[in-house]
């Protein structure tokens, strides 16, 4: 949810592209279908009064666009092609539904949703609706996150298509309207230096904030190479965080002594050996969530498959973690 500016601010201001407003529907689906990489804009119902505005802010490899559509109650966009670009939408008011196998998802302000190029996810938006779009160069996410991970990427990046919300959601939009407002003081943010740092962070927080085939790796990193005591009692843990683990039994298998490894989580990892166990069952909870909600499933089950034995625990931990409670996760997917 934006909190420093609105969509009037947006559309008022002189930052970025030339503001683009009409209020004509054929002209207003064809901007669309040309500025969208590669969706259409279809109304169900068209009140008197259509209108769309849209603006564009170039960020270093990333476009950030800001759409305002009002067409009646109720409009979908299609994808029709590739767009060769990930994407992340910030809705900043009205809503999106969107369906996935036999789910069925609502995205609104306080969560974003990350996209990847090729998927193809019908979306229908409730009007008035205003969002902020990110369109980021298949190329460059991959450069920041196999800079982030130490590696390159073999597998494709696939973010889960289910929305975000909590801390490193709010810190990420927060982000887009500083950058906005960082370009409307004046030219010294358009230099390429500051502007690939903005890039960059920009990119890092999406990572963060949005689930996807390398979060828990990405949780797992650090500069330095841990000592092999540590990494021991991380395989340890991530492969047996199903059952009723004790301090005990993670220190047996490092292999040294509770004091060196816990200076060690300390040093290394910036959390403690437990509190490290506790995020690896939260963060392969909430994947397992995205999963049950199209394989069928439920929160217990979850909860349990991770190595949670009281439900009221576990739903506590993750909303602390993930600012939403494991229904939300579950079932801000309704199913049909």
């Amino acid at each position: 949810m934006f909190t420093l500016i609105t969509s009037d601010d947006i559309f008022r201001s002189n930052v970025g592209a030339a503001l683009y407003h009409t209020g004509s529907l054929l002209e207003g689906t064809e901007y669309f279908r040309t500025h969208s990489h590669g969706f259409e804009l279809r109304p169900f119902s068209v009140a008197p009064g259509f209108r769309l505005d849209h603006k564009r802010l170039d960020v270093g490899r990333i476009k950030i666009d800001f759409a305002r559509i009002d067409c009646g109650k109720v409009f979908e966009v299609i994808q029709v092609c590739d767009p060769g670009y990930y994407s992340c939408r910030i809705p900043i008011t009205g809503s999106c539904e969107y369906r996935l196998h036999n789910a069925k998802w609502t995205l609104g302000p306080g969560q974003i949703l990350a996209g990847n190029p090729f998927d193809s996810i019908p979306k229908r938006f409730v009007a008035p609706y205003t969002q902020a779009i990110l369109s980021i160069e298949v190329g460059a996410l991959n450069e920041v996150l196999a800079a982030e991970l130490g590696h390159p990427i073999v597998d494709p990046l696939r973010f889960e298509p289910i929305p975000s919300a909590g801390p490193a959601a709010r810190l990420l939009s927060t982000m887009v309207e500083f950058n906005w407002m960082t370009f409307d003081t004046g030219t010294a943010a358009t230099h390429w230096r500051v502007a690939r740092q903005l890039e960059r962070a920009l990119l890092v927080g999406l990572l963060r904030a949005a689930p996807h085939n390398y979060s828990v790796e990405m949780e797992l990193q650090s500069r330095e190479i841990a000592p092999h005591y540590v990494r021991r009692a991380e395989a340890y843990i991530r492969a047996n965080m199903a059952r009723d683990l004790k301090m005990e039994d993670i220190v047996e298998e490092s292999g040294v002594s509770s004091r060196t490894l816990f200076y060690g989580f300390r040093r290394w990892r910036q959390t403690t050996p437990m509190a490290y166990l506790k995020a690896a069952r939260l963060d392969c909870a909430r994947m397992a969530l995205a999963g049950a909600s199209v394989a069928g499933g439920s929160v217990t089950d979850v909860a349990l498959g991770v190595g949670y034995q009281y439900l009221s625990r576990f739903s506590s931990d993750y909303r602390a973690r993930f600012g939403e409670r494991p229904s939300d996760t579950l079932l801000s997917v309704t199913r049909q």
